[in-house]
């Protein structure tokens, strides 16, 4: 039933990203005690994942943030530090 409903659309049995993100959604509401409205999805979620940025869209924004320079490490302190005296 889940599947079913997060299919949507398309019906074709494969989910696209927007399709995966309500399925991982309504499990998640069922696991957290919601019962599914078996007629559909309600409109607010439907807006929800209209309004998703496309997964190619966050991908390369994604990409984009690891190509960015890495922040420069700072130094190690170089001091020496006491050793502590071990009596028998």
């Amino acid at each position: 039933q889940i599947f079913a409903l997060a299919d949507g659309r398309s019906r074709d049995g494969k989910l696209d990203f927007r399709e995966f993100v309500c399925m991982v959604h309504l499990v998640t509401c069922v696991l957290r005690g919601a019962r599914l409205n078996p007629q559909g999805l309600e409109p607010q979620l439907q807006q929800a994942l209209m309004q998703l940025e496309p997964l190619e869209l966050l991908a390369s924004e994604r990409e984009a943030s690891r190509s960015r320079s890495a922040s420069p490490i700072p130094p190690v302190a170089t001091e020496e530090v006491p050793q502590t005296q071990v009596f028998s």
